[in-house]
């Protein structure tokens, strides 16, 4: 299996800020009161964080896969041709997208996953090479 094209997570400021805000904030205040194991938490919680933030993309296959990656512990294969619909939304739920500006892919037995690519237009149009059938809906 080869890839053919990766696609990184589009990152948002609605997603990264107020994470930064909550994990600084209690890192420093773990610090400052000398709470050594509490700091300690936080940066396994910190390292777990900057693994998504860094490994979270999808990459399209030379055997027509798509392939949805974040972080360490998540990975999920969709053959393309069982895509059905894309549609675009805000959900804010939880899911492999580091933005609210998402894609929702619907999928096979009524599956869905929510992405947030960066290069939305080129990831839509590569979808479609494979499984022209796949139906664009509007909000």
């Amino acid at each position: 299996m080869i890839v053919t094209k990766k696609y990184n997570s589009k990152t948002g400021a609605a997603t990264l800020v107020p994470l930064l805000v909550l994990v600084g904030g209690t890192a420093a205040l773990m610090f400052i009161q000398q709470i050594w194991i509490g700091f300690i938490f936080v940066a396994i919680a910190v390292s777990f964080i900057a693994s998504v933030f860094l490994k979270t993309y999808y990459q399209l296959t030379d055997n027509n896969l798509l392939i949805v990656t974040c972080g360490f512990f998540y990975k999920i294969t969709i053959p393309i041709m069982n895509i059905e619909t894309i549609r675009p939304t805000r959900n804010p739920i939880s899911s492999p997208a580091l933005s609210l500006d998402r894609l929702e892919l619907r999928y096979e037995n009524g599956n869905r996953v929510l992405l947030s690519p960066a290069n939305r237009p080129d990831f839509i149009a590569s979808l479609q090479q494979v499984n022209a059938s796949i139906k664009i809906l509007d909000k």
